[in-house]
């Protein structure tokens, strides 16, 4: 093998000397890796200037832009080979120039297939979380301690009527009003390292110069020093619950001069660090000018590469007398930070003893600023996901969770993820109790399902919550559902607040209603028409009870008898028993009142059901019974009957009682019950 082969097969990347005609002159082992070539003599055979493939994928295209323009060319390309092997290269043209022509061109090509696919990973990725956190029905920001917003989504966007180029940069202290902001400045200070989370309900003033409430859920981000640098924050807009080498040459000169135009560095070094040789590439990532002025130096003992890990490099390439692809990072001795891409091997005399080490290196630093930058946006976007107070999910169809972030996991019961991916949500064993066949139905019709609020039962502990939620179906290329696709958000809270305003409204209502018939009955109280008061107290009653029967009755003490004056309800004409007398002691109802003269509630006997037929023939099965007291004497009663029991709260039993007082009253005027009153 010639010194020139020993070099080349040493790079890590394809490498190839073409002449102006576009002959190969030479390639080393890599290329013939990439390209899939059975053999270098096949590869010899390809013109750069005649062959189809190359030209079809605009490889020869470059090649002549690069004699053409008589400088160095980098560009990037999808290629298929003779032998079918796909690839995306990163191809580095550099001229070799004599007498002011290109007579041949250095060609480097590195196979970037699987950082291409990384950095497509990565940016779906990136992607993802972004579209996740602009569906969100939220505000999503970040800003610095100072309050410059550095993030908003669609939705912040929109609340304040802006765009994202108008809102970066801007301090959102201007949207809060002036005597809340040392409060808001205040709550901000009380973050550290013990209180990293917490949320804030505030007052803000849209861009129309109008007043509405949010409430944030703050999150303080910390840097390298433990200093916050950064928050975000997840808000909700609550006014109305409140009001995201490598070059060769011919011959020891000739290579030398390709080498210092080829865009990758290459070197030989003794193994305590002398340099044996550099190309300018080299010379020029370490801070130097000329060769002659870094054989000044010795890598080690100058501390040139600070921070490479030079005891592990030596190890493993004693261990393994070649290493390829080794990525470190390392600062020159101007203090510029490199990332590198490193190929070596060792050179052993024949005695075995390690004469220097020779390699390649490409600077990788604008691929892995590239790669981190993705990287720092993603956990990003997988930070406010994580931190955000909404639960946002990914389900199949047939109950499978597929993801969700830990709110979810918190809300539905479970202690991590991991258990709840292995509930099935439509089987009895799901800690989830609610309506999915509607949730389904409505998605299969309308392929979403919008702000739906509905009623959870968590089974596990018993609790109900209710929730807002808001799901769309992702579909194959076919139009079959692959999930939904979701969130949640908690509104039980919203819910018990409206179910509280709502009895309350029930109530007064009420207490309306009884105070109008009381005063309708007081309108009565000097009319002497005794069939008309009998029926203002009877419709009354049943007005107030919404009993099925309302019967008056009137008590002879002497005889313990009953006589009925009035009736208002369903009766056949064989119960219209007025002015019949009834025995007080052949009804159990009757007779209890008799004994107890107090309000009685109760069943029906079958006794009462046989002395009064219209128990039995309305199907009637409960009773309440009001008493007509005088002096605390029983004048009367007011017996009100239902079909199935009744419950009254206290205050409607109260009410009842000052009706009965105010009934008799009326009663009094007519038939003047006491002598003399």
């Amino acid at each position: 093998m010639s010194m020139l082969e020993s070099v080349i097969n040493c790079i890590h990347a394809g490498y190839l000397i073409v002449d102006f005609k576009g002959n190969i002159i030479e390639i080393n082992n890599r290329l013939l890796e990439i390209v899939g070539s059975p053999s270098k003599q096949e590869t010899l055979k390809i013109n750069f200037l005649n062959h189809k493939k190359l030209k079809e994928y605009k490889i020869t295209g470059d090649f002549l832009n690069c004699i053409q323009k008589k400088k160095n060319i980098i560009t990037e390309r999808f290629y298929v080979s003779n032998w079918g092997k796909k690839s995306n290269l990163r191809l580095f043209y550099s001229p070799v120039i004599k007498n002011d022509l290109v007579v041949a061109v250095h060609i480097v090509a590195e196979d970037i297939s699987e950082t291409k696919t990384a950095q497509k990973e990565l940016k779906e990725n990136s992607k993802k979380f972004k579209e996740i956190l602009e569906d969100i029905p939220a505000m999503v920001c970040r800003f610095k301690p100072t309050g410059e917003l550095t993030y908003v989504n669609d939705l912040y966007c929109q609340y304040f009527c802006s765009n994202k180029e108008q809102l970066l940069g801007k301090n959102f202290f201007d949207f809060i009003p002036e005597e809340d902001k040392k409060e808001a400045m205040k709550y901000l200070k009380e973050f550290s390292k013990k209180k990293q989370i917490d949320k804030y309900e505030h007052e803000i003033i849209t861009k129309d110069g109008k007043k509405s409430y949010q409430s944030w859920t703050d999150r303080a981000i910390f840097d390298d020093k433990g200093e916050i640098f950064e928050f975000q924050s997840v808000g909700i807009d609550i006014t109305k619950e409140k009001q995201t080498g490598l070059l060769l040459q011919k011959s020891e000169e000739e290579f030398k001069h390709y080498f210092d135009q080829v865009p990758v560095a290459l070197y030989k070094n003794t193994k305590d660090g002398n340099v044996l040789y550099a190309n300018k590439t080299y010379q020029k990532m370490l801070g130097f000018n000329s060769l002659a002025e870094l054989s000044k130096y010795n890598l080690i003992k100058d501390n040139l590469i600070k921070n490479y890990p030079r005891s592990e490099f030596e190890n493993l390439i004693e261990e393994k007398k070649e290493i390829k692809d080794y990525e470190t990072c390392w600062l020159n001795r101007k203090g510029k930070k490199i990332w590198t891409s490193e190929n070596a091997r060792v050179v052993k005399d024949e005695q075995g003893n390690v004469l220097y080490y020779e390699g390649m290196i490409l600077d990788i630093s604008q691929r892995k600023e590239a790669e981190l930058a993705l990287l720092k946006t993603e956990k990003k976007y997988q930070n406010l996901f994580n931190s955000v107070s909404i639960g946002i999910y990914r389900t199949t169809p047939d109950g499978k969770m597929l993801m969700c972030n830990p709110y979810m996991v918190n809300l539905l019961g479970y202690k991590s993820m991991d258990a709840l991916k292995k509930v099935d949500l439509e089987s009895s064993s799901s800690n989830l109790l609610y309506d999915r066949d509607f949730f389904k139905k409505v998605i299969s019709e309308q392929g979403q399902i919008k702000d739906f609020e509905s009623k959870w039962i968590i089974k596990s502990d018993g609790r109900e919550i209710w929730v807002r939620e808001s799901s769309k179906a992702v579909k194959d290329d076919k139009g079959n559902i692959k999930y939904y696709e979701g969130i949640v958000y908690d509104i039980t809270k919203r819910k018990h607040a409206e179910d509280k305003l709502f009895d309350s409204y029930k109530h007064l209502g009420m207490v309306n209603r009884q105070v109008g018939i009381l005063a309708d009955l007081n309108k009565f109280k000097d009319i002497n028409n005794q069939n008309h008061i009998f029926s203002i107290i009877t419709k009354s009653a049943l007005s107030l009870s919404n009993a099925k029967l309302c019967l008056l009755y009137r008590y002879n003490n002497d005889s313990r008898s009953f006589c009925l004056l009035d009736s208002l309800g369903e009766l056949y004409e064989d119960d219209k028993l007025f002015n019949k007398v009834l025995d007080g002691d052949a009804s159990d109802c009757l007779k209890l009142m008799i004994e107890k003269k107090d309000i009685l509630k109760n069943h029906f006997s079958d006794k009462d059901k046989e002395e009064l037929s219209f128990i039995r023939n309305q199907g009637l099965e409960f009773y309440i019974n009001l008493p007509l007291l005088i002096r605390n004497e029983l004048r009367g009663s007011l017996l009100l009957c239902f079909n199935s029991p009744v419950k009254f709260s206290s205050q409607e039993m109260d009410f009842f009682e000052v009706f009965a007082v105010q009934s008799t009253f009326l009663l009094m005027n007519v038939f003047a019950l006491v002598d003399g009153d």
